[in-house]
This record gives C-alpha cells, sequence and structure tokens, in this order.
C-alpha cells in the first residue's frame, strides 16, 4: 500500500483507506469497516471507539456512518469538508433514513461530536512505538 500510495495511487488496509491526490495523501477511516456499526444515540456516546457524540438522549435517533445516503442529504458541504470517500465514514445522527446530524455540520440541532483516538493523537501513536 505504501509503494502505491508514493505512486500516487490510494488503497485501504486494516480499516483505514488512503486517498491520495496530486497535493496531499489523506488517511481516513474506511467506511466499509464502519457500515453495520449502528448505535442507539444516548447522551454522551463512544461509536467506532475513536468518537464522543453527544445530545438527542431519548429520542430514539441511531449513530452510524454518514455513508452515501447521508452525504447526498448534506445540500452545501462546508468549506474545507473532506472529500466523499473520507466524508461517508464520519459519524452521524440520523431518525430512520433521514440525516439530523453529523461531523460536516457542527452544531447541528445541539449535537456535537469529538475525535478521541484510543491511542492518542496519530503523531503521537508514532512517536510511541
Amino acid at each position: 500500500l505504501l509503494d502505491r500510495a508514493l505512486a500516487g495511487g490510494g488503497g485501504t488496509l486494516h480499516g483505514v483507506r488512503v486517498i491520495v491526490t496530486p497535493t496531499q495523501m489523506r488517511l481516513c477511516r474506511e467506511y466499509e469497516a464502519l457500515r453495520g456499526l449502528s448505535v442507539p444515540l444516548s447522551g454522551d456516546t463512544v461509536w467506532d471507539r475513536r468518537w464522543h457524540v453527544t445530545g438527542g438522549e431519548g429520542q430514539g435517533l441511531r449513530l452510524r456512518a454518514l455513508g452515501a445516503d447521508g452525504w447526498q442529504q448534506i445540500r452545501d458541504k462546508p468549506p474545507g469538508a473532506p472529500p466523499h470517500d473520507a466524508g461517508i465514514a464520519l459519524p452521524a445522527v440520523f431518525e430512520g433514513a433521514t440525516l439530523v446530524a453529523c461531523a460536516l455540520m457542527p452544531g447541528g440541532r445541539g449535537f456535537g461530536a469529538k475525535l478521541t483516538p484510543p491511542a492518542g493523537s496519530f503523531v503521537a501513536s508514532f512517536l510511541s512505538r
């Protein structure tokens, strides 16, 4: 995968997706690794062992990956939004099939999402080994 990425291609390995453009290399969560991960939202919910999502307790809402269906429901992507393949793996709150909030929509209806990786920051995980 490293050789492919350095040559300008991308790919996936163990739930991580590498997206390469002419100006950057982005490492993000692979959507397929999250496809079936859906949990009820209950106040302060940990999702995918790395996201803390708050808000919406007791409203019958579900927390799952944004997915292509959620991505299409965001009409105006904010400046600096990740590319599609990275964005669809972000945590999102749904009521049935309707997107209520996601990490691309800060403060949407009182929900918040904070990335808190189990090993600390990405850079620190390299430095600690």
